[in-house]
């Protein structure tokens, strides 16, 4: 296995780690959160992940650290594991 590959296994599962490990029953951080009148807009992390990967494809620099890629996938699969990873609108 290269070290590319390698790099991104241990980014993937270190991102897996350390949401498991920060967001419990009850996630503390609730900055991705905003009430709008009666509805709160819930931007889940595992989509922020998403759009920190595509604008990755911008950024040379920083583009082909696999091991940032790993941890960008690791936070997308940990989201994708609640059972409202889906919804985006709640009630505030």
């Amino acid at each position: 296995m290269n070290e590319s590959k390698s790099n991104f296994i241990v980014g993937t599962i270190l991102g897996i780690l350390v949401y498991t490990f920060v967001c419990v029953s009850k996630c503390p951080s609730q900055w991705n959160q905003v009430c709008m009148g009666k509805h709160k807009i819930h931007v889940h992390h595992w989509l922020l992940h998403v759009i920190a990967l595509i604008l990755l494809i911008f950024i040379p620099v920083i583009r082909d650290l696999a091991f940032l890629r790993g941890v960008l996938v690791g936070g997308i699969i940990h989201g994708l594991m609640y059972s409202d990873w889906y919804v985006f609108f709640k009630k505030c």
